[in-house]
């Protein structure tokens, strides 16, 4: 009796066992699936109009993440829009028991929304506030450089300022605050500020302004085109304008100015200027020329009929004496007798057509002529104005009388599209013999020797000439 029950008790040992067995397994395969945990790296985030920034949530999990869907839900689609990366850049991989998903947020408009992550019944929520700033200027400046760049059109340049700031004498900024510097085109038959919309593109069409850029000068920086610029504690922070538009309203004597621009850290903001703004024309220059100094380059470009002056006529802040020149500079390349040498003769002198290579340069040389401006090695030869904008003189005529020592120089003279340098000198011209005296005072740009007429003869002179932005003063 005793052995059946022992081997009674065996077999339910047995069975018992493999029914144990057997539910640990079941049990095993039956894992429910489910989120645990939902984490962000960031709790809130501020962004202004035009930035992004991204969330990146963790989401911890047990049995099988296919069975649990992700959404991501925008509070108010208005202010902020999002994208969700791909998996295989955001590390979005099953680690087997955690998945990350990131999201990018862009702000579309000033104001909050939230970011929130939703699966498997669970949510989590991110807070997004978004601003934008807007200024408004009181005060407006603004100039008409002409076609200054050979494009077809008038270039306008427009100060915006807060009143806490203003412009020196020379155009320098004063103060704390913000502005804003455009850099714009109008057509040429458009001499002032018109109405019009105003977009961006670096191609200098009519109703266009240019972007903003930073340009590399010996070994110095320089902003130009379309800024914004703050300035604080004498320090001025600039942010390039990369993107945008605006829109110019006139009724006769008031401007509204507004629009959105984009920054180079794409924030955009917007601005708004309302009141008179005065047009400075710059096409005409009348400089108060009150000093002058003569040089004689014997017979530069080998004509063997002419003898080559150059006459450098500066304001009262230029000293000729000095390695540089500071002030209003006009330097007129002429040609007279052969047997002159010393002097200016009297007489009308007119400007040579502009040609295009050398040869027909020296066979449009004559007495009482001058040399239109071109530029060789970094070399300004020829006539060329230097004020507040350099430019190249192409046309014209001067008119020369004298009295003992002293000279009356009356010209008027135009660059190749249309603006126009004019005036008087009266007084005398210091004479240096630059076939003798190697040596040159002066900037870089102005000088040259008489061992130039064998290099000159190498150039090509071009009617469109070097093409230089103006650096905006700050």
């Amino acid at each position: 009796m005793l052995l059946k029950t022992n081997n009674y008790m065996k077999q339910f040992f047995k069975i018992n066992f493999f029914w144990v067995i057997l539910a640990t397994i079941f049990m095993s395969s039956c894992e429910t699936s489910e989120v645990t945990n939902i984490n962000f790296d960031k709790a809130a985030i501020s962004l202004k109009v035009g930035q992004t920034d991204s969330i990146s949530s963790t989401i911890a999990y047990t049995g099988e993440i296919s069975n649990m869907p992700h959404e991501w839900i925008v509070e108010n689609p208005a202010i902020i829009s999002i994208t969700e990366k791909d998996p295989a850049t955001s590390n979005g991989a099953t680690s087997g028991s955690s998945l990350e998903k990131v999201v990018v947020i862009k702000a579309l408009k000033a104001g909050s929304s939230k970011v929130t992550l939703s699966v498997d019944g669970k949510k989590l929520s991110c807070q997004v506030t978004v601003d934008q700033r807007v200024f408004t200027f009181n005060q407006a400046q603004a100039s008409n450089w002409g076609n200054l760049y050979g494009s077809g059109n008038n270039n306008f340049t427009l100060s915006l300022l807060e009143n806490s700031l203003s412009l020196d004498e020379e155009g320098y900024v004063v103060g704390e605050g913000n502005r804003i510097f455009i850099d714009f085109y109008l057509p040429l038959t458009q001499n002032t500020i018109s109405s019009g919309v105003i977009n961006i593109s670096s191609g200098e069409e009519n109703y266009t302004f240019y972007p903003g850029n930073i340009i590399e000068d010996q070994g110095e920086s320089f902003p130009i085109g379309t800024l914004l610029i703050n300035y604080n504690s004498n320090n001025a922070t600039i942010m390039l304008i990369k993107d945008g538009t605006f829109t110019i309203t006139r009724n006769e004597d008031n401007f509204i100015i507004e629009g959105e621009f984009t920054l180079e850290t794409n924030e955009i903001i917007q601005f708004r200027y309302e009141g008179k703004i005065s047009v400075e024309d710059n096409r005409e220059f009348n400089p108060n020329l009150t000093k002058g100094m003569l040089k004689y380059f014997g017979d530069f470009y080998e004509s063997k009929t002419t003898n080559n002056f150059i006459i450098y006529m500066g304001s009262e802040s230029v000293n000729f004496n000095d390695e540089n020149w500071i002030g209003d500079i006009l330097m007129i390349e002429l040609n007279t007798p052969d047997s002159v040498h010393d002097y200016i003769p009297e007489g009308t002198y007119e400007m040579v057509p502009v040609v295009e290579n050398y040869e027909s340069l020296v066979q449009s040389l004559k007495p009482l002529s001058l040399v239109f401006g071109f530029t060789l090695d970094d070399i300004n030869l020829g006539t060329w104005f230097y004020g507040k904008i350099t430019k190249a003189l192409s046309e014209g005529s001067m008119t020369v009388t004298k009295s003992g020592d002293i000279y009356t120089i009356q010209y008027e003279l135009f660059d190749g599209f249309g603006s126009k340098v004019w005036g008087t000198y009266n007084g005398p011209l210091t004479y240096i013999d630059a076939t003798q005296n190697s040596s040159n005072v002066g900037p870089s740009y102005v000088k040259r020797n008489k061992t130039k007429n064998i290099q000159v003869k190498k150039v090509l002179i071009k009617k469109d000439r070097l093409k230089v932005r103006k650096p905006v003063k700050y």
